[in-house]
């Protein structure tokens, strides 16, 4: 990165309130650590962090999302976390002077990302008291929101996973009081960790309950659907 002229650049591309957070998280940041800073496309199913590397950079997503993989040496792989737009990731690692990623992060859509050295980053929170503070506050959202949704997901079947899952789905895409999921079964399997058998099965019992409808291989979710299955998952 050139300047701070050219990040400000980039980031006023981005929506309002991401556009404002980013002014915020890079205030104070020293031109040392811009000119560190790469700014590059991420693709589809790239591989942002593998598990077990070196945790040299930590990456700042600001546009698309990436998704967090457990990938085990035998058996399925297991989607454990979504990392939406504006999701900070490679920092955790960092923050317990840990000095290898602990989880595989890959690029579920096409977007953009920041990329910052690790020992750059690090010297950058410690200088600067905002941006360490903007930067914990979220990682203690997200561990509280995380601990609180594990203890559900942890002791659930598979139907009672998915059923989680389409709430959750819901409550991000439905518009005008429908939802149509995009996901396939494979994809769904990951994200469940359950076997694509398991997760037919529990589509197929939750379409004969009428929780949910099946069109051309999707699942379709209606407000009122929706409103019965919250009831029943929280």
């Amino acid at each position: 990165m050139k300047s701070k002229d050219q990040l400000l650049q980039i980031i006023g591309q981005l929506p309002e309130h991401d556009h404002k957070y980013l002014c915020r998280l890079f205030e104070n940041c020293p031109d040392e650590v811009i000119s560190t800073i790469k700014h590059t496309r991420m693709v589809r199913d790239e591989v942002l962090i593998q598990s077990a590397a070196p945790s040299r950079y930590v990456y700042i997503i600001i546009k698309g999302k990436a998704i967090g993989l457990d990938l085990p040496l035998v058996g399925s792989v297991y989607l454990f976390m979504e990392f939406p737009q504006m999701s900070v990731v490679g920092d955790f690692e960092i923050f317990g002077g840990i000095s290898e990623y602990r989880a595989t992060i890959r690029a579920a859509t096409d977007g953009e990302v920041l990329i910052i050295p690790s020992a750059v980053y690090l010297e950058w929170m410690k200088k600067d008291v905002n941006a360490l503070f903007m930067r914990t506050q979220n990682l203690m959202n997200g561990l509280s929101n995380q601990t609180s949704g594990e203890r559900k997901w942890f002791f659930s079947n598979c139907k009672k996973r998915l059923m989680l899952y389409l709430v959750e789905s819901y409550e991000k895409n439905g518009s005008k009081g429908q939802m149509k999921l995009q996901k396939t079964q494979t994809q769904l399997a990951e994200r469940l960790g359950f076997h694509v058998r398991s997760v037919q099965r529990s589509i197929q019992k939750l379409k004969k309950e009428e929780r949910i409808s099946v069109e051309g291989g999707k699942i379709c979710m209606n407000r009122k659907q929706y409103s019965q299955m919250k009831l029943e998952t929280e």
